[in-house]
C-alpha cells in the first residue's frame, strides 16, 4: 500500500466519522407527518403556556414534536416523542402518556411537560423521582428501551376554559366507545400508529367528587386475558412496592369487568395495551400531585420492559417505526458525541489509523532492510573474504549488530 493512497484512504475516514450525518439517513418524508413549530403566542393563556415549556424542551434537539389533530375550536393537539433515558438503538417499548383528557384537572400537563423539560435537557430520570421513593427504588437500568409517546394535552379547548368537558360539551373520557369527538380520534390514531404496549392515562380527583377519592393506580381485569392481567399486576405491584414502603401510600385498583368501558384505559385494555388510570388525591397540592404522577411513571416506565420481554405474549419484534422518525432518531443518535455509537465509531477510527500506520511501516522498511542487508554482506565479505550463504549472513548481522554497538558510528565504520 503506498504512502498516498493510504493517506487519501485516512481522509476519507477522517470525513465519515467527523461527518456521520452527510452519510446518515436521509432527510425525513415531511408528507409522512407534519411537524409543529412550537412558538409561544403573544397570549399566555394555561394551553399556550404548555406549548412555550414544550418549545423549550424542543430547542435542544433531543424530542420530537406532532401535531396529531385539531380540537373542536381548532387548537393543535401536540405528541412529544421522547427517550427519557437517551438511547443508541430504537427503543422497544413504548408508553403512551394521556394527560388533560378533563381540562380542569391541570397537575399531569404541569407535571409531565417538567419532566420532558429535564430529560430533553440532560437530567438522569432517576433524580426526578421523590426522595422517599429514591430510596427504597433500584438503579432505573430499563429506562433506555423506553420510548414515551406524551399527549400533554389532550383536550386543549376545555383546559384554556378550565373545565371537564371539551367545547362541544362532551366528557372526552367517556366517549372512547363511540369517539364521536376529533380530540379522542387523535388519540386514537397515535394509537394505531405507533402500537404502544403500555397506555398511562393521568388524572387527578378534585374535592367534589366522592370518596374514598386518593391516590389511585387503576387496572382492568378483563375474562380470556390471563396473561395480560399478569403483564399489568407485575407492573403494579412492582411499583406500589417500592412507592409504598416510601411516604406516600397508593392504592391498587382493579376494574370490574362490568365497569364503564367508555373510559380511556378500559378501551385500550380492550384493545390489548397494558392500561393504567392514574388519580391523584383529592384536596392535594400541586407538589403532592407531582410526587406521585412523576414516581408512577418512572417506576411503571423502568419495569415495562423487564415484564414484556418475559411475557411471550407481549410481543415487540414486529412493529416497525414510521420511516420519518427512524431517520430522526439515527441522525439525532449519530450526531451525539457522548452516545456509545460515538465512542464505536472513535474505536474503529484509531483502529482504522493504527493499522494503515503498520502497513506503512512494513512497505517502507522492506527496501531499508534489503539495502542494509546488502551492506552488511559487502562490507563483512570485503574484510574477511568469508564464502556467501545465508546461514552466514545470518550469523553475520549478529555479530554485525554487536560490534557496531561499539564503534564510534556506521559513518566511521564505514571509512575504514
Amino acid at each position: 500500500m503506498r504512502a498516498g493512497a493510504f493517506y487519501t484512504y485516512l481522509l476519507f475516514a477522517v470525513v465519515i466519522f467527523a461527518c456521520p450525518a452527510a452519510f446518515g439517513a436521509s432527510a425525513p418524508d415531511k408528507h409522512l407527518v407534519q411537524i409543529t413549530e412550537i412558538k409561544t403566542p403573544r397570549i399566555l393563556t394555561p394551553y399556550t403556556r404548555i406549548l412555550g415549556e414544550i418549545g423549550k424542551a424542543r430547542s435542544t434537539g433531543n424530542i420530537r414534536v406532532y401535531h396529531i389533530g385539531t380540537s373542536a375550536q381548532g387548537r393543535s393537539i401536540p405528541m412529544i416523542a421522547i427517550a427519557p433515558a437517551g438511547a443508541t438503538v430504537l427503543p422497544k417499548v413504548r408508553i403512551l402518556i394521556i394527560c388533560a383528557q378533563h381540562g380542569d384537572e391541570p397537575a399531569s400537563p404541569e407535571v409531565i411537560t417538567d419532566i420532558i423539560n429535564k430529560c430533553s435537557h440532560g437530567k438522569r430520570p432517576e433524580t426526578l423521582l421523590s426522595p422517599s421513593t429514591r430510596r427504597s427504588a433500584p438503579k432505573l437500568r430499563h429506562l433506555s428501551s423506553v420510548l414515551w409517546l406524551v399527549i400533554p394535552i389532550a383536550n386543549p379547548d376545555g383546559f384554556d376554559m378550565a373545565r371537564r368537558a371539551n367545547s362541544a360539551g362532551i366528557d372526552l373520557n367517556r366517549d372512547w366507545l363511540t369517539r364521536s369527538q376529533p380530540e379522542t380520534q387523535a388519540i386514537k390514531r397515535v394509537f394505531e400508529k405507533w402500537a404502544p404496549q403500555i397506555v398511562l392515562d393521568l388524572h387527578q380527583w378534585s374535592n367534589g367528587d366522592p370518596p374514598p377519592a386518593e391516590n389511585g393506580l387503576e387496572m382492568m381485569t378483563r375474562p380470556n386475558a390471563a396473561a395480560q392481567d399478569v403483564l399489568e399486576r407485575d407492573i403494579a405491584h412492582w411499583a406500589l412496592r417500592i412507592m409504598n414502603g416510601g411516604a406516600d401510600t397508593v392504592s391498587l385498583i382493579t376494574s370490574r369487568p362490568s365497569a364503564n368501558p367508555s373510559l380511556a384505559h378500559r378501551y385500550f385494555a380492550s384493545r390489548g395495551a397494558a392500561s393504567f388510570l392514574i388519580e391523584t388525591a383529592a384536596g392535594a397540592k400541586l407538589a403532592e400531585r407531582r410526587k406521585v404522577l412523576t414516581d408512577l411513571v418512572l417506576l411503571i416506565s423502568e419495569r415495562a420492559p423487564l415484564t414484556i420481554s418475559n411475557n411471550a405474549t407481549a410481543s415487540t419484534h414486529s412493529f416497525r417505526y414510521p420511516p420519518e422518525f427512524q431517520a430522526w432518531f439515527q441522525k439525532r443518535y449519530a450526531q451525539v458525541d457522548t452516545g456509545e455509537a460515538q465512542k464505536l465509531k472513535l474505536i474503529w477510527f484509531v483502529l482504522a489509523l493504527w493499522g494503515g500506520l503498520v502497513l506503512i511501516r512494513q512497505k517502507t522498511s522492506a527496501p531499508m532492510k534489503e539495502a542494509h542487508d546488502a551492506d552488511v554482506k559487502h562490507k563483512i565479505t570485503k574484510r574477511n573474504g568469508l564464502p556467501d550463504s545465508p546461514l552466514f549472513l545470518a550469523k553475520s548481522r549478529l555479530w554485525y549488530a554487536s560490534d557496531t554497538a561499539s564503534r564510534p558510528s556506521r559513518r566511521a565504520f564505514s571509512k575504514r
